[in-house]
């Protein structure tokens, strides 16, 4: 019997200095696509979740996106935010894995935003 890691559940807690990490990468990412230059994203950190908003200008009312689950600097799960019942539901990466990268999981919810 092989052991699988559940990455819809767990993880470790982020840090100040990971959570400026985060945004700055998030941000840098977002800003060199051409959408980054109309929206504008919101970031809550809690425990292990780093929530992502886009904000809306007519408002300025944040729009939730996603949620990512943080397990170290190298490896996230992501759950995208559905309107439809009001939570938040994993998902899984290309790779069929239900975890990835910082970036890999922020393309994803990067086709979301526009």
């Amino acid at each position: 019997m092989s052991y699988v890691r559940d990455l819809t559940s767990g993880g470790t807690k982020i840090s100040n200095s990971e959570a400026k990490r985060i945004q700055d990468e998030i941000e840098l990412y977002a800003c060199s696509q051409a959408w980054g230059k109309e929206v504008k994203l919101a970031f809550k950190f809690k425990q292990k979740f780093c929530y992502i908003s886009t904000i809306d200008d007519s408002d300025g009312k944040d729009m939730p996106l996603c949620r990512l689950r943080h397990f170290n600097p190298d490896l996230y799960g992501l759950s995208l935010f559905l309107y439809s019942n009001d939570k938040y539901e994993p998902v899984p990466f290309p790779s069929g894995e239900w975890g990835g990268s910082l970036m890999e999981a922020f393309k994803i919810a990067e086709e979301f935003v526009v």
